[in-house]
Formats: structure tokens, C-alpha cells, sequence
């Protein structure tokens, strides 16, 4: 649930409805239908905005929640609690722990351009590569994270075609000789395969200069 939740906001315009506590359905009309959010950490907890309760008598009461503030963005699952208020209470015991000892510093954002790379035998001769999620180092707070190291990994000899979104290599996060993070890095546009004459003028360019 942690990491499908993950994904989700990647849709940032998702938390825009999961942050309404209570609203009409069919406001202007004779059947107007007033709804309340079951996860009531919206309204009571600072930062929440979202994202998925739910109960089944196997999977008792569960609650997938998450919250934002500053620039770090937790998420915390419970799942099996007894009610709603052990849920709640579990739930906001891990995101104080997390606010209270983590901080995050931001490398790059989702789709920033890292480099720039050379594309045998495509419509255009360089592609450029974009982060496919946010890149940022989680880290507790007062620790020293200047001796991390970022390794820009592309995959050897790519070829056209290649589409847009297309993976094509990793942004690795170390220090101290650990992984700390590894990110997909995407292709940022559709690169055709060279027609004959685009490569024909590309050789006679190259014999030239």
C-alpha cells in the first residue's frame, strides 16, 4: 500500500480531492448528498492530505496516510488495527517520529534534465535525459551528508527508436560505499530511426570537417 501510494502522488493533482474532509455531492440540485472523509487526520493532523482508508473483516481497519510539511513528504501504512482510533493513534505515531528525526535535501526535481547524450543512428544525434521521480537524500537531522556521491548511469549503446518515457539508465544516490537511492532516468522525447539521407548527410558533414 506504501508504494502504491508512492506512485499515486506522482499525480500531484490527487491530493486535491484526498485533502477535502467533508463536501456536497450534487449540490445545486434536490439531491444534494453530503459525504465525510473517514480519514479524519485531514482535519485533525497538520500536513495530512490523504490518502486511502479501508476495512474488511480479514484485514481489520487499515488507514494508508500521508503528509507534507516543508519540503519532506512522509508516508505511513497501518493495517490489522482493532478501530479506527488505534489506527489513527498508530498513524500519527510514526509521522511524528518521522518529522521529529528526518529531513530531506532535494537533488533534483521529477523531470529535470541531467545530461544530455549522444544517439546512434536517430532522427536527432543527442537525446536528452530527464529523473522520472523526485531525487533527494533522507536523512536524520544534524547528520553530515556533504560526502554523498551522485552516479549518472546510462545504458551503453542505445538506438534509435526510443519514446518518450522510455528508461534509460539510473541516478544512483552513495556515501560511504552504500546505495542509498536509485532513480530511473527516462528518455524527455520521441527520437525517431535516421532516414538513409539524414545519415548519408551526416557522413558527407563528418568527411567534410
Amino acid at each position: 500500500m506504501a508504494i502504491m501510494a508512492k506512485e499515486l502522488l506522482k499525480h500531484e493533482e490527487i491530493t486535491k480531492f484526498t485533502s477535502i474532509y467533508e463536501d456536497y455531492l450534487r449540490e445545486n440540485t434536490d439531491k444534494k448528498f453530503w459525504l465525510v472523509y473517514t480519514n479524519r487526520l485531514v482535519k485533525f493532523y497538520d500536513g495530512v492530505d490523504g490518502l486511502k482508508t479501508g476495512y474488511t473483516s480479514e484485514a481489520k481497519y487499515c488507514l494508508t496516510a500521508t503528509a507534507k510539511r516543508g519540503n519532506i513528504r512522509i508516508i505511513s501504512a497501518v493495517m490489522g488495527a482493532k478501530n479506527t482510533k488505534t489506527r489513527n493513534r498508530d498513524i500519527t505515531t510514526m509521522l511524528d517520529y518521522a518529522f521529529n528525526q528526518y529531513d530531506v535535501k532535494k537533488l533534483y526535481e521529477r523531470g529535470e534534465v541531467v545530461k544530455e547524450i549522444d544517439i546512434s543512428k536517430g532522427s536527432k544525434k543527442t537525446i536528452k535525459v530527464v529523473t522520472d521521480d523526485d531525487v533527494a537524500i533522507l536523512h536524520k537531522k544534524g547528520e553530515n551528508i556533504d560526502d554523498v556521491n551522485t552516479k549518472i548511469q546510462i545504458d551503453k549503446n542505445l538506438k534509435a527508436p526510443i519514446q518518450k518515457g522510455d528508461v534509460i539508465g539510473k541516478i544512483v544516490i552513495e556515501k560511504d560505499g552504500k546505495v542509498l537511492s536509485e532513480t530511473p532516468l527516462t528518455s524527455a522525447e520521441n527520437i525517431r530511426k535516421a532516414s538513409w539521407w539524414q545519415l548519408f548527410k551526416r557522413m558527407l558533414h563528418q568527411l567534410t570537417f
